[in-house]
């Protein structure tokens, strides 16, 4: 008797405390947002990263049926807007915007649609590119870190 009383009593606790852990009421989100593999990455190197993201839900049969990446620069400019992609994929997804310049800072987003047509929006993440080239000009104001002697 008291075993089946833990066990409901442990289903209730967790039935209360499963969706607010989760983004929506229904205890579903977008998380483990990541560019290139990385999350918040300071030096991709890349002028096309890829992003990745996972749906995760306390809903039984949850799944995607589309996404929406967003990246913005740091001045809110979007420089890449996916549109609705039909699609339930959310791995490898590469970049396709404009050309993303030298150490800059960028600000991406997902939204995806479940199999219900409900969209979820993950938090914002960010990255920042690297120099890209050996091109003077993109070095321009960097200093030579060391001893100013020999």
């Amino acid at each position: 008797m008291k075993k089946w009383l833990c066990l409901i009593l442990a289903v209730i606790l967790t039935a209360g405390v499963l969706p607010a852990a989760f983004g929506d009421s229904d205890g579903t989100a977008v998380v483990k947002l990541k560019t290139c593999g990385l999350t918040n990455p300071l030096t991709i190197s890349t002028e096309t990263p890829y992003f990745d993201w996972q749906m995760v839900s306390s809903r039984t049969g949850a799944r995607q049926t589309a996404y929406c990446i967003v990246v913005k620069d740091a001045d809110g400019n979007t420089v890449w807007d996916s549109g609705t992609v039909e699609d339930a994929r959310s791995t490898g997804i590469a970049y396709e915007g404009s050309s993303l310049k030298p150490a800059s800072e960028y600000f991406w987003t997902v939204s995806v649609t479940d199999e219900n047509g409900n969209v979820l929006t993950s938090e914002t993440n960010t990255f920042e590119t690297a120099f890209f080239g050996t091109a003077q000009d993109e070095w321009a104001g960097a200093k030579w870190i060391g001893s100013p002697e020999y």
